[in-house]
């Protein structure tokens, strides 16, 4: 009986210190060092005069919000007031609008001078730092506060990165998937001209294929 009792109280112990691990690696993030707000401000985009925001996240630098500069193939939804001022423009990179074949002239010139689509490699180090492994971790501290539909999850935006539920865009109308999710353009880490990647913000990040067939995603920069 004394066996049982002590193997149980055993139990439980390694059961709350297991659950305080858990619990400090879940705040062990520390923002001030991390993504320091002397380390933010903006910038001028010299193609059209924008001003956009950006972020100091470890050792890389983002964009804080998502690209809008009207480059061939881009679409501006207007069904929503200054939909492109907060959410930016949705954007195809394929040759022709056509699923099978990137466009390597339109992927060199779509973000501003000194920055560049992000590659699958960016986007995992950028996960890495947000969440250490723990990818629904990460997205809560990408994700804004504002705009997540009430069904939905909003953020903490811990490093002002603020990921918006802009969905994608489809055959000129109404977004899909607005409120809901974000999808973000990237580059594969082989050497690759036949696709690109969709980073897919919603409870976590997870990635795939871009293949709307002519569908168009949003475009987070990232300093070269």
């Amino acid at each position: 009986m004394q066996f049982i009792l002590r193997f149980g109280l055993l139990a439980i112990c390694l059961w709350a210190v297991a659950c305080s691990e858990n619990s400090s690696s879940a705040s062990d993030f520390d923002a001030a060092s991390i993504c320091p707000e002397n380390l933010r401000g903006t910038f001028i985009d010299d193609r059209d005069g924008q001003v956009y925001k950006y972020t100091t996240i470890g050792n890389q630098i983002w964009m804080a919000e998502n690209l809008n500069y009207d480059s061939p193939h881009s679409y501006c939804y207007e069904g929503i007031d200054n939909f492109c001022e907060i959410f930016g423009r949705f954007y195809s990179l394929m040759k022709n609008e056509e699923f099978g074949q990137l466009d390597s002239n339109l992927v060199a010139s779509v973000c501003p001078t000194g920055w560049k689509i992000p590659s699958e490699e960016d986007w995992d180090i950028l996960i890495q730092v947000m969440g250490n492994g723990d990818e629904e971790l990460a997205a809560e501290r990408l994700k804004s506060q504002t705009y997540w539909g009430y069904l939905r999850k909003s953020g903490i935006d811990a490093c002002g990165f603020n990921v918006l539920p802009a969905g994608y865009a489809l055959n000129f109308v109404a977004p899909e998937r607005f409120g809901i999710d974000a999808n973000f353009v990237s580059t594969p880490n082989f050497n690759s001209d036949v696709d690109y990647y969709n980073r897919n913000i919603y409870v976590e990040s997870s990635v795939g294929y871009v293949n709307l067939l002519g569908g168009k995603i949003s475009i987070r920069c990232i300093k070269e």
